[in-house]
């Protein structure tokens, strides 16, 4: 690092408990990330290993509260841990990191009800995904199409329409999904749904049609997701309100987003100690460039 250890934990402050989960993360990536990264990389299949002993060390439930059956860590101890992740494998890092932002919406907004249910399966070991993003809706969030219609009993709704580039399509078992429940109101109409789903035995309305060939960070599966009358409860609303779903995702997005920063640190770091090993490795005119 250019950056000693011993001058970062002066500049951040870091506590002892702070230190020790770096080196417990650090030392895990050394011993079983970085050896497969390669492989990983070319079987592009979502590292369930990795994922299962990231539950054992607390990091799926990292920012969940112990009522709830994580660790109430905060902010800078996510990026501590995405840091090291992404140092070994984007990839993973990026898997490992998306049950966080798909359970962000009710993890943030979500009734106590919703927090009871939902957060302890997120900490105990279930994939989540983040179902927001469309062919016309990325980052211009209010542009999102598909929609949401109320069944007559008023207890379910009925989902129609896709996304794309989801992060954890078709490996996940929840599902946070943003969808027009009033489309005359445009982005103000938008509504955040909760959905469980067995990726063994599909329900109907949900499919999983394509898996992208990316150029790289393929340890992380993405999808497209067609919805056809796809059934959500109004139970599973988060929040119990309809309608909220843009300030949702944005909130989303503002808890979030360090966390990507520091995965853009972790892969900087990797590129420079490779890069460094090969310079002293690198013999030209007699000597080590």
């Amino acid at each position: 690092m250019i950056i000693q250890d011993s001058k970062f934990q002066k500049m951040y402050d870091l506590s002892e408990e702070q230190l020790m989960l770096r080196k417990t993360i650090r030392d895990y990536t050394e011993e079983n990330i970085v050896p497969r990264r390669e492989e990983l990389d070319k079987e592009g299949k979502y590292p369930h290993d990795i994922h299962q002993d990231m539950g054992e060390l607390g990091v799926l439930g990292m920012g969940i509260s112990d009522e709830h059956g994580g660790l109430g860590m905060g902010m800078l101890e996510a990026a501590l841990v995405y840091e090291e992740l992404s140092r070994g494998c984007t990839g993973v890092a990026t898997a490992i990191g998306a049950n966080s932002l798909g359970s962000d919406p009710f993890h943030l907004f979500g009734t106590e009800e919703q927090k009871a249910k939902y957060l302890p399966k997120i900490a105990e070991g279930a994939v989540a995904a983040y179902a927001l993003t469309e062919p016309n809706a990325g980052s211009d969030v209010g542009g999102i199409q598909t929609v949401a219609r109320p069944d007559p009993d008023g207890k379910t709704w009925k989902v129609t329409g896709q996304k794309t580039f989801i992060t954890n399509a078709g490996v996940a078992s929840i599902y946070t999904i943003f969808a027009l429940t009033d489309p005359s109101r445009g982005p103000r109409g938008m509504t955040c749904f909760i959905a469980e789903v067995d990726p063994q035995n599909l329900p109907p309305g949900i499919s999983f049609p394509k898996k992208f060939d990316k150029m790289g960070i393929n340890a992380s599966e993405t999808r497209e997701i067609l919805f056809d009358g796809f059934e959500v409860k109004s139970e599973n609303i988060v929040g119990g309100k309809p309608n909220r779903g843009f300030l949702h995702a944005m909130g989303v997005f503002d808890a979030s987003r360090p966390m990507i920063g520091s995965m853009g640190i972790g892969l900087a770091r990797s590129a420079l100690e490779e890069a460094l090993k090969y310079a002293h490795q690198r013999i030209q005119f007699g000597k080590p460039i």
